[in-house]
Order: structure tokens, then sequence, then C-alpha cells
């Protein structure tokens, strides 16, 4: 009896190594010339999909949508004025723009000549956005038209003021200083028109000398906290690290050329700028059935961190986990805490629901379901038992 126990474990292991192997090949191959020291930035993801379906929609939006040619285009045009601007590796540009196609196509430009975009949170007004500008150390400001009054309330806060260039969109162009709104041109007297700077530069590819030094470690962007309990802080994401992320969704929900991926987040959080955040990532591992995705607060620190809350089956296995969220998933996305569900709470409109998950944290003393932490010294998931908690909680493990 104990024989062929032991022979079903081990057939049972075996399946869920293959399932784990199954889905991670395509995204291993996809991502095997993606790294920190390769010399690749996102536009490198992007080139065959604009190149071979340059007519298809690209993006769309309410505010107008972008052909893949014309998203190039628009991107490349971006490049040219930065270039024009003195801008190079290594300096950061400041947006601040709500969801629009434009949004996309500004970063992307900017990348294209090593320039790393700080993506400034669309809530933030007056000290914590100005606080965002100080950390981002950016010399230029491009202010999307409905973003104005919040900008205009964080500059007075800076006493190095940025140039600001106001934004329109393709239906509401802003064609001069003169259509600049009234509030930001007593903010920013100097302030211009980025459609007007736009203009006259090159839609032309960008010169290969412009991109030779980049590597796949350069950033792209500064992505910010909500800073819940403090002050917003930037985390640094790398065009390997971004590029890792959307292949990793893109091969973990089998996307392809027909389909559509629609963003509800802003475009300034990660979940959105970079077309994933984790849930979608985590459901590809085999054996989770369902994922949720919040954020626990952990004595002594800013912030929340992230928790998965899964539903799994018999062929899960917590190693894979561990293989999907280092490889699939940006250091600051991977979730902290993993809590195994029997099954998943739902609300009166079918969402899952997070209140109730939040609020019972991840202590083991009180949850019956089986717990688990990221360990940071050896980049894995382990148990959390009571021991293991009362630590995190002194600080004396930082998760």
């Amino acid at each position: 009896m104990k024989q062929t126990m032991g022979i079903l474990k081990s057939l049972q292991s075996a399946r869920r190594d293959f399932e784990v192997i199954r889905a991670m090949v395509p995204i291993l191959a996809a991502v095997r010339n993606v790294g920190a020291n390769k010399q690749v930035d996102y536009s490198d993801l992007l080139a065959q999909h604009v190149t071979s379906r340059s007519k298809s929609p690209a993006l769309l939006g309410d505010s107008g949508s972008m052909t893949g040619s014309e998203l190039d285009a628009f991107a490349n045009r971006v490049a040219d004025w930065a270039n024009g601007e003195g801008l190079t590796r290594g300096d950061v540009v400041a947006l601040s723009m709500e969801n629009r196609s434009e949004y996309v196509g500004i970063w992307l430009g900017l990348s294209r000549i090593g320039v790393v975009s700080a993506l400034l949170n669309t809530n933030l007004t007056g000290e914590r956005l100005a606080h965002c500008m100080r950390e981002a150390n950016a010399e230029h400001w491009i202010v999307g038209h409905e973003m104005v009054e919040h900008v205009a309330s964080a500059l007075p806060e800076l006493s190095t003021k940025p140039q600001v260039l106001v934004a329109g969109s393709s239906s509401a162009r802003i064609e001069d200083a003169a259509a600049i709104p009234a509030v930001m041109q007593e903010a920013a007297p100097s302030a211009t028109s980025f459609d007007a700077a736009l203009t006259h530069q090159s839609s032309a590819a960008v010169d290969l000398s412009l991109r030779a030094a980049r590597l796949g470690s350069d950033g792209l962007f500064l992505i910010y906290t909500s800073g819940t309990t403090g002050l917003p802080k930037a985390a640094r994401i790398s065009h390997s690290k971004a590029i890792t992320s959307g292949i990793a969704a893109w091969k973990a929900l089998k996307l392809g050329v027909d389909d559509r991926s629609y963003c509800c987040f802003p475009l300034d959080h990660s979940a959105g700028g970079m077309m994933c955040e984790v849930a979608e990532v985590i459901s590809g591992v085999a054996g989770i059935e369902e994922a949720n995705i919040d954020g626990v607060g952990i004595p002594g620190t800013d912030g929340r961190t992230g928790m998965a809350a899964l539903v799994t089956n018999e062929s899960s296995d917590i190693d894979a986990l561990d293989r999907v969220v280092e490889e699939g998933l940006a250091s600051y996305a991977r979730p902290t805490f993993v809590r195994i569900l029997p099954q998943m709470e739902i609300t009166g409109t079918f969402k899952h629901r997070k209140v109730d998950l939040v609020r019972e944290g991840y202590d083991p003393a009180k949850l019956s379901d089986r717990l688990y932490f990221r360990d940071p010294e050896k980049g894995r998931y382990r148990p959390l038992d009571v021991a293991a908690f009362e630590r995190i909680e002194a600080g004396e493990v930082r998760v």
C-alpha cells in the first residue's frame, strides 16, 4: 500500500513538473535575449508587431486611437523632440496625464533615446505631487491639459521650476502657448505647448547611434507608491524587467493578434503602464484556479505589501509559483504573502471580496488557511508559522 501511494505521489509530482515546464517554456524562449546586460530596450519588444500589423489598431481609447504605424511615428517625434532638448540616456522627464493613446506614445518615444519617464500619480496634488517631482529630479514636465490644475497646485512647492509643456489630445489639441489654460499660464508663465513642439519633429526611425549604448538594465519608468501612510516613493523599473513582465503576461494569457486587452487601471500604475499586475500572471501557474491580489500592512513600514489569496487544486505546487513570480513579475510586484483559500468569496456584483482578506491579514494564529511568505534572502516562498510571523512583525525579517 505504501509503495502504491508512493508511486501515485511521484506521478502527481511529475505531472505538476510537466505542467510547470509546459507553461514556462514559451516564456523562457521569448525572453532568452532579454537581460540586464543585453543591448535591448522596450521598443524591441514592439518592433515586430508594429512592422507586421502597421495598419491595425494598437491603442484604442475614448479620446482617439492609434494604429501600429501611427504609434511608431508619434514615438519617433517625441524622441526627436527630446534629443533636440539635449536630453540623454538616464535623464528623467515627468509625465502627468490621464489614460489615452498619447500617454503610451510619449514614454515609448522618450525610452528610445534612453530617457526615463516618471509616471506621476494623477490623484496627487500640492506638496505630495511636488515631492514626486523632487524625487524624479526632472527638468521637463509634460502635462495633459486635463491635469493643469493638479500641476499648478504643486509648482509653488518647488524651489526649482521645471519646463512645463502642456499636451492636448487628438480631439483637443493645444495649438500654441495662448491656448494653455489660464491656471497654468499663471502658475508657469514659461509653459509651452507640447503639441506645437512635436509639429516640426521628424517621424523617421531614431538614429541607431542614439541607441547604441542602451542596456536592459537602463531605467524605463519611475512608478510611485500610493503613499497611503507616508509620502509616495519611486520604484525604478528597467527595460528588461518591463519586457519580461509584459512577455510573461502575453504568453501566460495566450494572447493573439485578434485579442484586445482592456486596461481599467491608470497608466501611471504598474498594472496599467506595463499592461500586466499580477493576478493574471499568477493565474497562469498550473494548479491555481483563482487569484485575488491586494495589500496588507506590516508594522513599521510605509504603505502596504502584496498578498495573493489563491484557490488551488491538487496539482498546485508552491515551487511552480516561485518560478513564475520570479521570472514574470518585477521585484516590487511580487506578492510578499500567499494565502491558500478553500474557495473565493465574492461580492453581490460577482467581484472578489477584498475587504475581509485585508482585515484578516496574515496572522497564522488567527487563520486556519495555509500561509506562505517570500523569504527575501532565498527569494522563494516559505511556510508562514507563528515564529516567522512574530519575527516579521518585530522587524527582524524585512520582507
